[in-house]
């Protein structure tokens, strides 16, 4: 395997990620297979909501499915999309939802949350993993 940068490897390896260092994750492609989607949902509560009110769907429900469908690869909006789309409607159900996520909520979501508040509760839940 050839690296980018020389200390690319180390620092993957690193137990002290920053949100500095997740700030390009579609470029290495994560199995989800052994993610625990819940304590990634219980660690995004601690993101501030910025709907007056709650939503059809819990917004740190929202914001796991969107994070780990970008760490899989996904690079935009309507990419994150379709792969929540794609999960099994118990997946959804488990984490909180009571409808499918639209199109609309999710570039919503993306586009208004707190970006570094975000960054940096990822970054948390990602050391422990």
């Amino acid at each position: 395997m050839k690296e980018k940068k020389k200390d690319a490897l180390e620092r993957l390896k690193s137990p002290n990620l920053t949100p500095t260092d997740t700030t390009k994750p579609r470029q290495s492609k994560l199995c989800i297979d052994n993610l625990n989607l819940e304590s990634l949902r219980r660690k995004l509560e601690e993101v501030p909501d910025y709907r007056k009110h709650e939503g059809k769907n819990p917004l740190p429900a929202i914001l796991a499915v969107l994070c780990v469908a970008v760490l899989c690869g996904a690079t935009n909006t309507k990419e994150a999309w379709r792969w929540v789309r794609d999960l099994s409607w118990e997946v959804l159900k488990d984490l909180g939802f009571r409808r499918p996520l639209t199109y609309t909520t999710a570039w919503r979501v993306m586009t208004l949350t707190d970006n570094t508040a975000l960054s940096q509760k990822l970054c948390e839940w990602l050391k422990g993993h």
